[in-house]
């Protein structure tokens, strides 16, 4: 390396310490504010608790800045801050074992698409906002398919028990009592034996037809 080439590089490097030097007493001083952002941990421990509780941005945030003891204005300023791709692979791995990814993977909800979307987040906000989506679309779904199932067994026992009562030589409002006794509803009792609602309560409460 030449003598002017030295010069040239040792020039440069005390400009740039200079320029770092300089900005930071702006900031010092009050002149210029650096950009506040939530760090790689507080960033994922919003994304957890979003994950936990499938709650928003603004609560996710809310929660580790109590937990931290963040001033007030904390969660407004960082909710709108970029999140860079490195912090939210961060997220993502710390989380893989987490029981709502797998909760997501049964029901089709996580996939590369889904990682893709989040990966592309730009803000902290819309991040957590988009997770927190995923997550009750999951939880929508597991619930629609319990409901479903619900159904389903309620539907063969009904039929089943149908079948009985059709096998059987009691008069319909024996069959009626029988089904009442058994914990079925007025509107069901009437639905299956083609009398008025009104019919089987008094057949019910102890009156003649």
């Amino acid at each position: 390396m030449t003598k002017d080439s030295s010069d040239l590089k040792r020039l440069i490097v005390d400009q740039e310490a200079q320029k770092h030097s300089l900005i930071q007493e702006l900031i010092d001083d009050g002149v210029i504010k650096r950009k506040l952002r939530a760090s790689k941990q507080e960033t994922n421990e919003a994304y957890t608790y979003v994950l936990d509780t499938g709650d928003d941005a603004t609560k996710a945030l809310s929660v580790v800045s109590n937990k931290h003891n963040k001033p007030e204005s904390w969660v407004k300023t960082v909710k709108h801050s970029p999140v860079y791709k490195n912090i939210i692979d961060y997220s993502i791995k710390n989380n893989v074992n987490h029981p709502t990814y797998t909760l997501m993977k049964d029901k089709d909800v996580w996939n590369t698409g889904v990682k893709r979307s989040l990966r592309e987040s730009t803000t902290l906000s819309s991040l957590l906002n988009s997770l927190s989506d995923y997550v009750n679309l999951a939880k929508r779904v597991e619930d629609l398919e319990n409901i479903t199932e619900a159904l389903v067994e309620h539907a063969i026992v009904t039929d089943s028990r149908l079948a009985e009562l059709e096998n059987n030589s009691t008069s319909t409002k024996e069959k009626a009592l029988q089904m009442i006794k058994e914990g079925y509803t007025i509107s069901e009792v009437a639905e299956v034996t083609g009398k008025h609602s009104n019919t089987i309560r008094r057949w019910r409460d102890g009156c003649s037809d």
